[in-house]
């Protein structure tokens, strides 16, 4: 986006601004924050560790199954780059 911005080309930038949205609506979206956007940087490769707060086991199957989810808007976005 910041590339995009600086070239002048506020199309781009725009139309990658509105794919970062799903993605973080998946992130914010699983119970037990940080939890998802714990599981988002570790698409990237960053591994931040477990959270110090409890986590049910429930909330561990629902913030797997929205790491598929997170997985596929990743690559989504980075294809545009």
């Amino acid at each position: 986006i910041y590339n995009a911005v600086q070239k002048s080309d506020y199309s781009l930038a725009t139309k990658l601004q509105y794919k970062l949205i799903p993605l973080f609506d998946a992130m914010i979206g699983v119970p037990e924050f940080p939890e998802g956007f714990r599981r988002g940087v570790a698409v990237r490769g960053w591994k931040l560790g477990q959270s110090r707060q409890p986590v049910g086991v429930n909330s561990v199957q629902n913030a797997d199954e929205s790491q598929v989810k997170i997985e596929s808007l990743v690559q989504q976005v980075l294809s545009e780059l």
